[in-house]
């Protein structure tokens, strides 16, 4: 009967679709389990210029946080899907983001002077800092965690192409062809020149 109450304390999920705090008290007795819904609001909010306005957002944050004296560890799963633009004709493409996640937050130690050189240990470089005493906010790290899913040119589909591209090459295809009936030579831009003359001496 006990194990089966401290089990089920342990998996219970508090459910937040304002904010991403975890407060310490919560974390105090035992690891707790929290669910955060990623709102469309949320979403526009902390990825702005990053996601499409108006555009498909939907996702959610399951993790478990635990406290050991004032460091918190943080492991969980984000799923996330949201629209950006695409790189090529600036339309939606789609982000889909299924990972898992896994942070270790130290509470931040007091000022230390500037008037000498401070050298970080690597252990330093691994962690992240939070100040509050009472709560922890996740969402700095669940906003880089989506941020850093985006690819750099972010596609609609593989084969993308925008539609001013294909009438480009259509025009530049049908003027070499007219080039062509009229026997008169296309205009050859002056850069490719050295590699055509090594073309005539090969041949």
């Amino acid at each position: 009967m006990g194990r089966s109450a401290t089990r089920e304390k342990k998996n219970r999920f508090f459910v937040s679709k304002t904010n991403m705090i975890v407060r310490l008290s919560e974390m105090s007795r035992a690891p707790v389990s929290v669910r955060f819904d990623l709102s469309t609001a949320w979403m526009e909010s902390e990825l702005h210029g990053i996601i499409m306005a108006n555009g498909r957002s939907e996702g959610y944050v399951e993790v478990e946080a635990a406290l050991s004296g004032t460091t918190v560890t943080i492991y969980g799963r984000v799923v996330g899907s949201f629209d950006v633009e695409c790189s090529r004709c600036l339309g939606p493409a789609s982000v889909d983001v299924d990972t898992y996640v896994s942070f270790v937050l130290v509470k931040r130690p007091a000022a230390r002077s500037l008037a000498r050189d401070v050298e970080l240990e690597p252990e330093d470089m691994a962690v992240s800092y939070y100040d509050s005493d009472q709560e922890v906010d996740l969402a700095p790290y669940i906003r880089e965690q989506l941020a850093l899913a985006v690819p750099l040119k972010p596609l609609c589909r593989p084969d993308c192409w925008p539609e001013w591209f294909g009438d480009r090459i259509t025009i530049e295809a049908e003027a070499q062809m007219d080039d062509e009936r009229n026997g008169t030579e296309a205009v050859v831009d002056p850069r490719w020149a050295p590699l055509a003359a090594l073309k005539e001496r090969g041949q």
